[in-house]
């Protein structure tokens, strides 16, 4: 199998998505490149391609942008010509699957961090966005329980820790903005856990409702569903050496 054979099933997964335009496809490479192998990562980083090239695997299914930008890098931009250098040198592409991954049923982002979160079926939903009904626990509890499930050093939680919470709004990735806690909030969430938001909108406005927010990371929120496309592709693939690699977490703390 070669690249281009490996976007043309992406793009069969929902033809009617792919039609709509989408930031997903062949980043870096040639589209008649053979697959020797593949990873799966939330960021092709120089660390992830590395990791790839001692294991063999040379396509990389990154789900950010590879170059820090939705298409490509700035003619001479350094940091990217660096990254394109050592990818060229080891013959490796990488593929971005985003808008496509996002939402995918079951083995997709929201899906499989939610699955890995233990929450059950969504009690309401508005695209990527779903709440889940809990039995009810004091944010501290609920805290603790993601922090244990995600193996998390430290968790940064809004709100008063004795209030109780019940109904939980998920919102990984970039999804903690001001519209996406109104639209939980909306479906009755009092509690919404997200992976990254800022401070002063998402935060704050959560606070002053009376709700409760949890905030993980980005890659941390989205790994779950980096790992299920591992295993979604191996299912598929079943002769071909597909590995999922954690780019890991941007910050250390101290």
């Amino acid at each position: 199998m070669n690249i281009a054979e490996l976007d043309t099933f992406f793009v069969n997964l929902d033809p009617g998505l792919c039609k709509g335009g989408t930031s997903d496809g062949l980043r870096f490479g040639s589209p008649d490149q053979p697959i020797a192998g593949i990873v799966t990562t939330h960021m092709a980083t120089m660390q992830v391609i590395r990791q790839a090239i001692q294991i063999g695997c040379n396509t990389i299914i990154s789900h950010e942008a590879p170059f820090f930008s939705p298409d490509d890098p700035h003619a001479g931009d350094r940091v990217s010509g660096i990254k394109k250098d050592l990818l060229e040198e080891n013959g490796i592409a990488i593929y971005r699957l985003h808008d496509l991954w996002d939402n995918y049923p079951q083995y997709g982002v929201a899906d499989s961090w939610a699955a890995h979160l233990a929450l059950g079926a969504p009690a309401d939903a508005r695209g990527r966005l779903k709440v889940y009904d809990i039995p009810t626990q004091f944010l501290s509890d609920f805290s603790e329980r993601v922090k244990e499930m995600m193996r998390l050093p430290v968790l940064r939680v809004a709100g008063d820790l004795a209030s109780p919470v019940s109904r939980v709004g998920l919102g990984p990735g970039e999804h903690g903005r001001l519209e996406d806690i109104r639209a939980c909030m909306e479906m009755g969430c009092d509690c919404f856990v997200a992976g990254e938001s800022s401070e002063s909108l998402s935060a704050r406005y959560a606070t002053d409702s009376g709700i409760s927010m949890i905030v993980t990371g980005h890659t941390e929120s989205e790994n779950p569903g980096l790992e299920s496309l591992a295993a979604f592709l191996k299912e598929h693939f079943p002769d071909i050496k597909i590995e999922f690699l954690d780019a890991g977490a941007v910050y250390s703390y101290v």
